[in-house]
């Protein structure tokens, strides 16, 4: 009697364990994620958009039952329509740039309804390619005669970008097109703007050459007695200068100086009228020439109107 209750009771203990083991049959245990992605913000690397190279945002799941299938539903918020899309994997989808919801849905095998559980995230993508923008050449040219300068045109550039949209171009620095160049060097700037605020610049030059050589006559020429009376430099003996541009008048810090008998010098002074490209040089001819006579007083003291300098042979 006591064999027989006991193999009842191992039978009985046994039927419960089995049927602890036996959880699949109603299958009720939905699967569980063990991979959902976090939220991602990328840039773009295609285009407008972003291409995922690979399955390493595919999310994982598994489930107590065996196995399991997934669905996808890829769509950006319901203001932009026309965008869900159902792809098997995540590995070459392409993301355009916005805001992406990502929803993933594991199935288990179980019939006829499957258990599901869900994983949900999104993708943000920026656009953070800049745009491209190529400037003119470098131009020179020489000025127009009689002006210290040119008007000079060129083709302004224009911008072009990844992301379809207006660009905005601007001229942070230099002269527009059809503008009137000083002569010199004129940087040119120009920066393109896209959407998102990626900006790229180009610059190039505009070169003015002056090729007027300024003008200006000889002064008139001097004469004194003495070479004690002979003033200092004075650029303003120089009155009739001019170009087609400013022009300044300097002394060139150094005389001619030549000794001839008698107290008599000949001095030639020279001046440079400079545009700061172009310049001459104008000469002015000084003449000391001692001619009053030496007075001869009652003492016999001779008295000269001019220092006597020794004539070395």
């Amino acid at each position: 009697m006591k064999k027989k209750l006991l193999l009842i009771l191992t039978v009985f203990v046994l039927g419960i364990q089995f049927s602890g083991w036996s959880h699949c049959d109603p299958d009720s245990i939905q699967p569980t994620f063990t991979f959902c992605p976090t939220d991602k913000f990328v840039g773009t690397n295609s285009g407008c958009g972003y291409i995922h190279p690979n399955g390493s945002w595919d999310p994982v799941a598994t489930d107590f039952c065996g196995g399991v299938t997934y669905s996808y539903l890829v769509y950006k918020p319901i203001n932009i329509p026309g965008t869900l899309q159902t792809p098997s994997t995540l590995s070459g989808f392409v993301f355009s740039k916005g805001i992406w919801y990502v929803s993933v849905t594991a199935s288990d095998t179980r019939l006829p309804t499957a258990n599901t559980a869900n994983c949900f995230f999104q993708v943000v993508v920026s656009d953070d390619d800049a745009p491209a923008i190529i400037c003119p050449v470098n131009i020179s040219s020489n000025n127009t005669p009689g002006s210290c300068g040119a008007i000079v045109n060129y083709t302004a550039p224009v911008g072009t970008d990844n992301c379809t949209g207006p660009v905005t171009v601007l001229r942070p620095g230099g002269l527009s097109s059809g503008s009137f160049f000083p002569v010199g060097i004129t940087s040119n700037t120009y920066r393109v703007t896209d959407g998102s605020g990626n900006f790229t610049e180009c610059t190039f030059t505009v070169q003015i050459i002056d090729n007027q050589t300024p003008t200006a006559s000889n002064p008139p020429d001097l004469h004194y007695e003495c070479l004690s009376s002979v003033p200092a430099p004075n650029v303003n003996v120089v009155t009739d200068e001019a170009d087609n541009c400013p022009v300044t008048v300097t002394y060139t810090g150094a005389d001619t100086l030549v000794i001839l008998v008698n107290c008599a010098y000949e001095i030639t002074r020279y001046f440079n009228v400079s545009d700061g490209t172009n310049s001459i040089t104008v000469q002015q001819f000084i003449e000391v020439n001692h001619t009053i006579p030496p007075v001869v007083p009652a003492n016999d003291t001779i008295t000269v109107s001019c220092s006597l300098l020794a004539v070395q042979p």
